[in-house]
């Protein structure tokens, strides 16, 4: 079990990056474990309200390193993304440097007209980044940032919420209620969901309250538009009981850095209509079928003659691929890449229907899962990752597309998954074996005989690794690997220098060892990979060691 600290602006509110970070916070303590939350305000084990959005004093180095303690990894939400709190945020950076951080990016300033910076999250060995949809990822990309992208996750069998009882309270019995779940804020493009009620002659349930200094612009919009406007919650009710009562969702916002009310609105089964924002076209590639603000004559059709199958549709949809059930087994390869490994109890979200420990068998979940690895570690050693398709995976594999997708969300996650379980096995794999000599020397020989061990006996993984990882978005992927080989040699080099010298001596050793690999690999390429010749690793390994260590025992200070 590890200790995770997660930190963010605020905790516990109704604002997407809080319920959101809840969700994360179930999947890890669902994994087995211990979180503590530090928040500026709202809901948080430590509150400190210099953490706060706009807090007009920053947070003291000493005060947050020591509630970060013992962590064994920070979870960063969204608070090195937008710059509503630039001084603390430079803080938590100091308080971060040489400790594991992952930094969840729910949006990024030059994505917002109220910023347009271009102030890029930092880099460290030991961080790493998760967008929440493709298109930041893509640009943090751009400038020179790898992230992966986990997408929000949903219960996908909520309460029904209680209709009849909500409308009563309402005064909405029979009139058509046109719910938007969100905050009033001009992002949100309030105007247009009373120009959509308008059209539908509908009431407007404005769910959320309104911030940003929005408060007047909705009174005026209120005072003056013919459309019966309802705000908030009743005491007593939920946002299930919310979704129950709505006849249909309007989500009119210029920008989302995911949109959850779309998922939402599919899970509660209601029909949305939706403003065509950057992000939505990632979520419709899905398959979802959605209306279109100005599509009146369509929806009014539909909202008097309902039809499930279109809600069935999304609805299965969104329980293959936004599942909150598949959350754990989502984060796990990325914590497992940062050397945090979970007790294997399970999420505390599924259900347990048996009294079978998880250790005792693996699942046939979990055994077609490695077997897709499989079958598309190969396709990926043979072809690249440009030149295959998913088709292909699904097509060797026996399975259909579809099913596919129920296991990866993209091409992008089934390759960088099996880059990162042969790096973790590599890494592993090394650091049991040095830690069973003692003198420098010998450190650094077993580390080239296990590294050209696996590289012999795992020529598929590092086929992929060093011949195909040099192709368009996956570049990262291999830096991030070498990342962790220079981060692990660091120590073993036992010279008095600096440690930037350390560290450029280190890469200079992963830069030996990844060279002749892939010379190797190149090699056997053009002989139509034959079988290994006995003792090959061995040699590669002594070969490489003795160009290694006869630079490494002639450094001296500079």
């Amino acid at each position: 079990m590890a200790h995770l600290v997660v930190v963010s602006f605020r905790l516990g509110g109704t604002d997407g990056v809080s319920i959101e970070a809840r969700k994360w916070i179930e999947a890890f303590e669902g994994l087995g474990h211990h979180v503590t939350t530090l928040a500026g305000d709202g809901d948080g084990d430590v509150i400190m309200p210099e953490l706060a959005i706009r807090a007009t004093s920053a947070p003291r180095l000493d005060d947050v390193a020591r509630v970060l303690g013992d962590a064994d990894l920070v979870v960063v939400e969204n608070f090195a993304s937008l710059p509503l709190n630039v001084a603390a945020r430079d803080v938590l950076y100091r308080a971060l440097d040489g400790r594991r951080a992952l930094f969840r990016h729910h949006d990024l300033p030059w994505q917002r007209p109220l910023w347009r910076s271009d102030d890029t999250p930092r880099e460290h060995h030991l961080w790493r980044h998760v967008t929440i949809n493709e298109l930041s990822r893509r640009e943090l990309e751009e400038r020179g940032v790898h992230a992966v992208t986990i997408r929000n996750t949903f219960a996908c069998d909520p309460p029904l919420g209680r209709r009849d009882a909500t409308r009563e309270v309402l005064g909405v019995t029979p009139e058509r209620v046109a719910l938007m779940p969100t905050r009033a804020i001009p992002r949100k493009n309030v105007e247009a969901a009373f120009a959509f009620a308008e059209a539908h002659n509908a009431t407007l349930w404005l769910l959320g309250p309104a911030e940003d200094d929005y408060g007047p612009t909705l009174a005026a919009l209120v005072a003056n538009s013919p459309v019966r406007v309802l705000r908030g919650l009743p005491d007593g009710f939920s946002v299930h009981d919310a979704y129950g009562a709505a006849d249909v969702v309007v989500l009119p916002s210029t920008w989302e850095g995911f949109g959850n009310p779309v998922l939402e609105a599919v899970t509660h089964r209601r029909p949305l209509a939706v403003y065509p924002y950057p992000v939505l076209r990632e979520i419709e590639s899905f398959g979802f079928r959605f209306f279109g603000l100005d599509d009146v004559t369509a929806l009014d059709a539909f909202l008097n003659r309902p039809d499930d199958e279109l809600l069935e549709h999304n609805q299965m949809i969104a329980r293959a691929h936004f599942n909150v059930v598949d959350l754990p087994e989502r984060l796990t390869p990325l914590l497992e890449a940062l050397n945090i490994k979970g007790s294997q109890l399970g999420s505390s979200l599924m259900v347990i229907n048996d009294e079978r420990s998880p250790q005792s068998e693996r699942t046939p979940h979990a055994e077609r899962r490695d077997q897709l690895l499989l079958v598309a570690r190969a396709i990926f050693a043979e072809r690249g990752f440009q030149a295959t398709t998913m088709d292909d995976i699904a097509k060797e594999a026996g399975f259909t597309k579809p099913i596919l997708y129920q296991y990866f969300e993209s091409k992008t996650e089934l390759y960088r998954e099996i880059v990162n379980q042969t790096a973790e096995k590599l890494l592993t794999s090394l650091r049991n074996a040095v830690g069973e000599v003692e003198s420098p020397r010998s450190k650094i020989e077993v580390a080239f005989r296990v590294y050209f061990e696996m590289v012999v006996s795992e020529t598929d993984a590092f086929r992929i690794l060093f011949i195909h990882s040099h192709e368009g978005e996956t570049k990262g992927d291999l830096r991030n690997v070498e990342l962790g080989l220079v981060s692990f040699l660091e120590p073993l080099i036992a010279v008095r220098i600096k440690p930037d010298h350390r560290r450029q001596l280190a890469a200079g050793v992963v830069g030996i060892a990844e060279g002749a690999a892939t010379a190797w690999l190149i090699q056997q390429e053009g002989k139509g990979w034959p079988t290994p010749t006995p003792g090959v690793a061995e040699r590669l390994a002594s070969r490489s060691a003795t160009l290694a260590w006869g630079g490494l025992r002639s450094v001296e200070l500079d």
